[in-house]
C-alpha cells in the first residue's frame, strides 16, 4: 500500500534571513522578545491558512534565531478576501502577548500587532 502525500498551501521554510517577501497579499509576522514566538496561535494560524478556500500558497521565510518568522500569503480574489482573511487572522491573536508579537500586514494598507 502506498502513502498518498497530503497537499499544503505551504511552501518549505526559507532559511536565508535576508530572503525577500514577495507579491504578497499579506504577511504575518511571528517575532519574540527573548521568549520564543508564540506557538499555539501560529499553529491556530497556520491551520486557517490552510483551510482557507481564498488562500492559494503560504511562503514562510526564517526571520530569528528563536523561531521568527514571516508568511508570505498569496489570496486570489482581490481586496475584498483580503481584507476578509485579515480580519479572520486578527481574530486569532491574543491582546497580550508576553513578548510572543504578531503582526499582520496587507498589500492594501491595513496592519494589526499585539
Amino acid at each position: 500500500m502506498s502513502a498518498v502525500a497530503s497537499a499544503t498551501k505551504f511552501a518549505p521554510l526559507i532559511m536565508d534571513f535576508q530572503a525577500k517577501a514577495r507579491d504578497c497579499s499579506l504577511t504575518v509576522m511571528f517575532t519574540s522578545i527573548g521568549t520564543g514566538t508564540d506557538g499555539v496561535t501560529g499553529k491556530r494560524i497556520h491551520e486557517l491558512l490552510e483551510a482557507e478556500p481564498a488562500v492559494v500558497s503560504v511562503q514562510p521565510y526564517l526571520r530569528g534565531r528563536e523561531g521568527e518568522t514571516e508568511l508570505c500569503v498569496r489570496i486570489r480574489d482581490g481586496a475584498s478576501e483580503i481584507d476578509r482573511v485579515f480580519a479572520r487572522l486578527k481574530a486569532l491573536v491574543p491582546a497580550i502577548s508576553g513578548g510572543k508579537r504578531v503582526a499582520i500586514r496587507t498589500r492594501t494598507g491595513r496592519s494589526f500587532a499585539n
